[in-house]
């Protein structure tokens, strides 16, 4: 029964908030350049309601306060016509180009049944700039500050994105992070890297002992590079990509 009347007060709340906000907001519009001049004040509402959740902002991230406002938040002080905030009119250039590729562009595909359209949140994915590739991130925060700066930002993103939809914390951008490090001949940087990988997150790693293994091999450092391949095999046995690896190596040894 508790939960019940929760529920019930809990979907009065939500009237109650919509309510107040649809009565701050203007009955007429003026300065639409990229919405129609005649739209309604619900489907507005329900755009800029749309841009809040999509980018994890609030009205005034795009809008105006008016002169000496006291609650940059409080809808009744924003002045909505205003041009004074450059977000708003890269707000307008991002709806012109979302709408150019879903009435122009995807409405050329064929095979359209199950496509969804662009919307802000297909790239924002609640943040206000889309993020960025996990590996680009890391390379730069290596480059910055090193191999113990990357892995405290992945720790940070991690902590406070794993399991949302903004990064991807699958093995796919730490293999391209660990490629661009043997590249640049920092295996002794990837081998601390990913060592603290498999101490923190995942001990049965097969793909970190992998890329482990490769920075050695890299270094011609082969009994070490065998022993990490061989602990990735003891995981994942028969493992079509280590054993492509083990036997690459086993081909330098012998040319060694």
């Amino acid at each position: 029964m508790a939960n019940k009347y929760f529920n019930i007060n809990f979907i009065f709340m939500l009237i109650f908030i919509f309510s107040v906000a649809h009565a701050q907001i203007p009955d007429s519009f003026t300065n639409l350049t990229a919405l129609p001049k005649d739209i309604g004040k619900k489907d507005l509402i329900g755009i800029m309601k749309n841009f809040t959740s999509s980018l994890g902002v609030r009205c005034n991230y795009c809008h105006a306060g008016k002169e000496g406002i006291s609650d940059p938040q409080e809808l009744s002080e924003i002045d909505f016509a205003s041009d004074k905030i450059p977000a708003k009119d890269i707000t307008r250039v991002m709806m012109k180009m979302t709408q150019s590729i879903n009435n122009d562009h995807l409405t050329l595909i064929k095979e359209k049944n199950h496509l969804e359209k662009v919307e802000c949140v297909t790239c924002h994915k609640g943040m206000a700039e889309p993020p960025k590739k996990l590996e680009n991130i890391l390379a730069r925060q290596y480059e910055k500050s090193g191999i113990e700066a990357a892995l405290k930002k992945y720790d940070e993103l991690r902590a406070k994105y794993y399991g949302a939809y903004v990064y991807d914390f699958t093995f796919q951008p730490l293999s391209n992070f660990s490629d661009a490090l043997i590249n640049e001949n920092k295996g002794e940087d990837l081998v601390n890297f990913f060592t603290a990988f498999l101490n923190k997150y995942d001990k049965n790693s097969w793909n970190a002992y992998l890329e482990i293994g490769k920075a050695y091999a890299s270094e011609n450092k082969f009994d070490e590079a065998k022993m990490n391949y061989d602990k990735a095999l003891e995981i994942s046995p028969n493992n079509e990509n280590v054993m492509w690896f083990y036997d690459k190596l086993n081909k330098e040894i012998k040319k060694k």
